[in-house]
């Protein structure tokens, strides 16, 4: 019931804000950087932190604007395009890259990342240099035979285009999560020498959760760039990565509600300071730095290992 409730306030959301476009906005990126923490999450489970997933957006939105801009391709190829061409980099990047661990596959992704956005300033014929690409234009109508004709011209429509895309991104990863793929890739987490002496193939399995971050993340790209209608090298930077991975950690890694939550609080956090001004910036890192001490695993940890059972505890006290 929860959940069907919380399912029709969101699609009806855009009644409830009317003449508030700004916060159709911030939903919208807050929608965008849910399915990015949900999918770096399906990495992170397998014990690797890569620092590159911002180069993935990138290379979604490049694709997919340089096919509708250059190609006159529409919208609707392009995306599909922009995530198969986004996952296969990050499949042959991933071949040599996982084989390594730790810092030094940290070190290794962050490498490709920055090497990702030297290409998008360097190749300015191609990708605009440092002044990225302007004018994009929004995706192709919906035409649906006697009904309706569904234009993104709107925040509004944009919006349930968002919502739509989020939704069925939870559902996929919902179901690799609790599926054969989510369980083998939370055994490599524990032990990846155990996970090979019961016959787990964990090369098999990590590439194949680092290709699937990657696809959705050039998904993320291309809705992305043809909702702002501008890309550039700046928007896919190494502290767009770090962002991302801060919002796992934030919620929970490893838990599949807690990265949404991390994502959700992080996306509106800053708005919320923005009457700080100036302090903005130190009251942020203030609040991250304070919820990493007094929730090391999170806000899904805190919540479910802590706060709810103690809740349960004095409801039984009083109860007696």
């Amino acid at each position: 019931m929860m959940a069907a409730a919380g399912l029709i306030f969101l699609f009806l959301v855009p009644c409830f804000v009317g003449n508030k476009p700004y916060f159709l906005h911030v939903l919208i990126v807050a929608m965008f950087n849910i399915v990015m923490a949900g999918s770096l999450n399906f990495i992170m489970r397998t014990g690797q932190v890569p620092l590159c997933q911002s180069a993935f957006v990138g290379i979604g939105a490049y694709t997919s604007t340089l096919l509708v801009m250059k190609l006159k391709v529409s919208f609707w190829l392009a995306l599909p395009s922009a995530a198969i061409t986004a996952g296969i980099v990050g499949f042959l990047i991933g071949l040599p890259t996982l084989r390594i661990k730790g810092i030094h596959f940290a070190m290794a992704t962050f490498g490709f990342g920055e090497i990702t956005r030297l290409i998008f300033i360097g190749w300015t014929g191609f990708f605009g240099g440092a002044n990225g690409i302007a004018a994009i234009p929004a995706p192709d109508a919906i035409v649906i035979p006697f009904l309706a004709k569904i234009e993104f011209v709107s925040k509004a429509s944009y919006y349930y285009l968002a919502l739509v895309f989020m939704l069925l991104s939870l559902m996929v990863l919902y179901n690799l999560t609790h599926s054969g793929i989510g369980r083998n890739c939370r055994a490599i987490e524990e032990s990846e020498l155990l996970s090979e002496c019961i016959g787990i193939h964990t090369m098999k399995y990590k590439i194949m959760a680092f290709t699937i971050a990657s696809i959705f993340a050039g998904m993320v790209g291309a809705l992305d760039a043809h909702y702002m209608h501008f890309i550039g090298p700046q928007q896919f930077g190494f502290w767009n990565s770090v962002e991302y991975i801060i919002f796992v950690i934030i919620g929970g890694v490893g838990t599949f509600v807690g990265p949404i939550l991390g994502a959700i609080f992080l996306t509106f956090l800053p708005e919320f300071l923005r009457v700080a001004e100036t302090w903005q910036v130190v009251i942020y890192g203030m609040a991250l730095m304070f919820t990493i001490l007094l929730m090391p695993r999170g806000f899904r940890g805190f919540f479910g290992e802590y706060l709810i059972p103690r809740l349960s505890f004095f409801q039984r006290t009083f109860q007696k």
